[in-house]
């Protein structure tokens, strides 16, 4: 594909998602582990910081559920950039998930 910003090396939409789900995995371990250690450990309230937290992670499990919408409607092909040139689906619902998803 002539004039596209994407490499032949670019991951598959498969292996995009599974990092993305490991790393959100690994999140809610950390954020769990953190949060056991404050209230049954040491007995503390929960913090400010323990709710932005929460909400960060929280925000990155939406993300990755969008992405695989994406995935789905088939526009994290390798042949897919980011302005959906090489969508061949509709585009003007692949816009609005991948506008609400990067925005």
């Amino acid at each position: 594909m002539a004039g596209s910003i994407t490499s032949p090396r670019s991951p598959s939409g498969e292996a995009t998602l599974t990092v993305i789900w490991i790393f959100i995995g690994i999140g809610a371990v950390m954020i769990l582990a953190r949060l056991y250690l404050r209230l049954r450990i040491n007995r503390q309230k929960l913090q400010v910081s323990d709710v932005l937290i929460c909400l960060a992670w929280s925000a990155a499990a939406i993300t990755g559920s969008l992405e695989i919408v994406l995935f789905s409607m088939k526009a994290l092909r390798k042949d897919v950039d980011i302005f959906l040139s090489g969508y061949h689906g509709d585009k003007e619902i692949a816009f609005k998930v991948s506008r609400d998803t990067f925005n």
